[in-house]
């Protein structure tokens, strides 16, 4: 776990001396950070979402995808991470980064479908990638406790459900093609 790891010990098991960890991380927060947000990228749908491919369905599916994948000894360590150095943590911590990123992406969706009238314009934004956030970080801490994780299916429902609520209301301009778009979600 992460209190029990030492800088010393990673250095030891990777070969490496403490100098050139050091070199390359500002501390143990960081690098075991680092590593835990690496593993999970290569799981994970972050690629996917900055593919630029904004629909409502890519959004749906990558959340889905997010929420059915199993759990790794990753999701427990980043959540451990997180606990344990809270009062550490600065703005440049991996972690801090990689959600602001992720922010940064969803908003990017958020105004897409915005745009398209796949979501309501008049809803506001942040509160939007406050949610969406708090899905994936929910999924990461389920996933951390050992809780069942539900299938892709039935996530999918779940977001598809989401997204009906998101939309324009019935009879805004636009919501025609706004409701072809999210049934298909």
């Amino acid at each position: 776990g992460y209190r029990d790891t030492t800088v010393q010990s990673v250095a030891r098991r990777a070969g490496l001396t403490i100098g050139a960890i050091y070199a390359n991380f500002a501390n143990k927060h960081h690098l075991l950070a680092e590593a835990a947000l690496r593993a999970l990228d290569e799981m994970t749908a972050a690629e996917w979402l900055g593919s630029g491919d904004f629909g409502a369905k890519t959004l749906g599916d990558m959340l889905a995808l997010q929420m059915s994948l199993p759990p790794t000894p990753q999701h427990r360590l980043l959540t451990e991470i997180t606990g344990a150095s809270m009062r550490e943590m600065k703005e440049d911590s991996p972690i801090l980064q990689n959600l602001h990123n992720l922010a940064d992406l969803v908003r990017h969706w958020i105004l897409a479908g915005q745009a398209r009238n796949e979501i309501d314009p008049a809803l506001p934004i942040e509160p939007l990638v406050n949610h969406v956030i708090s899905l994936i970080l929910g999924s990461w801490t389920t996933k951390s406790l050992g809780l069942p994780q539900p299938d892709f299916e039935a996530s999918r429902e779940m977001i598809s459900r989401v997204m009906h609520a998101l939309a324009p209301p019935a009879g805004a301009p636009g919501t025609q093609a706004a409701a072809a778009v999210t049934d298909d979600v």
